[in-house]
């Protein structure tokens, strides 16, 4: 048993990127994870699921030598277009003189980027294979036992465990949750026209489609639908499940063949009261898992990361420890106010296009047209999606070309 002064639980990219962020400013950290880091390595890792990164999550990548690596793969966004369905009004976000509005990278190669940075960090963070059983804290440290039997003590612990954080449960955090009763229904396709770099937030009756555009002509399609629809398309052949889809896709891309399996998953609102108390904090879906409508779930958490280690750093510069509540209260109070406002946004969307209401669709449409019509506005929700609103850490204001 080797102390290190963090551990974390989970390497997905929110957790493998906070230990880089640490182990850039000499601070080591031992990543807890089931899956050993060779899969996240090799071309095993072959989730086709596609993420969309803002210019912030960009600049923070590239301050942990990351992005570099990762630009030849994805594919810039340089327009996105939200249309109301059953009238087609369209309201355009343009980026501005400098910045795509987003990047979209499949997750396989985004979590393999990642890895490959972890490994060149040997010496600062140590990857354990295994799966957490229990912890108990010990005066100003914490103790994990792994179901191995095998335990680890640290200064403090980081839950970056996903929507079902084992680290949220056994901390005690307080989890408010709202299920959607809706399904993502999540593929990718190839198609003949050219998409022109265009993502289409579609606001349908039967719920948001959006497609999002990749490398080498693909698109990665996210279709929110009620549960008993997404079972459905579950359970159709692959044959029918195309030809529904092909119909759904064929005003925006022609010819469009799917060349990926099908990921169909509940959604649900899901946030804790607290995310930080004790020496345990909580970053990415485990602290907060929002509607996927806008994209912006792996970007808050990268924020989250961004924002944790820039206040571990600057405490363990003026000598704190790391558990001190100063530390805790610190990084709760920065991220509130992102956390809320994105939470409030997605919710209230998937709430608004969700009532089939006359009246709330005509106030919709005038809406939209409004927002069309007001360059300010606009303005204003872009950068809220570019993540590049409010204070920002220091690693996500870095502008990258």
């Amino acid at each position: 048993m080797d102390d290190q002064r963090v551990t974390i639980i989970g390497g997905g990219p929110v957790g493998a990127a906070f230990a880089c962020a640490l182990a850039e400013q000499k601070i080591s950290s031992r990543i807890i994870d089931r899956t050993p880091l060779g899969f996240f390595l090799s071309d095993e890792n072959s989730d086709c699921r596609a993420i969309a990164l803002s210019p912030s999550s960009k600049n923070f990548l590239h301050h942990l030598g990351i992005w570099e690596s990762i630009k030849p793969t994805v594919c810039s966004i340089d327009q996105v277009k939200t249309v109301h369905g059953p009238t087609n009004t369209t309201v355009r976000f343009d980026p501005s003189a400098s910045d795509p509005l987003g990047y979209i990278i499949p997750l396989s190669l985004l979590r393999q980027k990642i890895a490959q940075r972890v490994k060149t960090f040997a010496d600062r963070i140590e990857w354990v294979e295994g799966t957490l059983g229990s912890l108990e804290k010990q005066g100003p440290f914490i103790t994990v036992h792994l179901n191995d039997g095998r335990f680890f003590k640290s200064s403090i612990l980081v839950g970056a465990d996903g929507k079902g954080s084992f680290v949220r449960k056994l901390g005690a955090f307080e989890t408010i949750e709202h299920p959607y009763g809706k399904d993502a229904i999540v593929c990718t396709y190839e198609h003949k026209n050219n998409h022109e770099n265009i993502a289409w937030e579609i606001f349908r009756e039967d719920g948001p489609l959006a497609l999002l555009p990749m490398t080498h002509n693909r698109s990665s399609l996210v279709w929110s639908v009620d549960h008993t629809i997404a079972e459905s398309l579950r359970e159709a052949s692959d044959e029918d499940f195309d030809q529904i889809l092909s119909h759904e896709l064929s005003p925006y891309l022609e010819q469009s063949k799917r060349v990926s399996p099908r990921w169909i998953y509940p959604l649900s609102l899901q946030f804790v009261d607290h995310s930080a108390k004790e020496g345990i904090f909580l970053i990415g879906d485990a602290a907060h898992v929002i509607h996927p409508l806008a994209g912006q779930g792996v970007n808050l958490g990268l924020r989250d990361a961004a924002t944790l280690a820039e206040v571990l750093i600057e405490g363990a510069q003026v000598g704190l420890l790391l558990s001190d509540s100063t530390i805790c209260q610190k990084y709760e109070r920065w991220r509130r106010f992102d956390v809320f406002s994105m939470i409030l946004a997605t919710d209230g969307l998937e709430a608004l296009f969700s009532n089939h209401n006359p009246l709330i669709k005509k106030m919709r449409d005038i809406g939209l047209k409004m927002v069309d019509r007001n360059k300010g506005l606009k303005r204003l929700l872009s950068k809220s999606a570019m993540g590049t609103l409010g204070n920002l850490p220091r690693a996500l204001k870095e502008k990258v070309s």
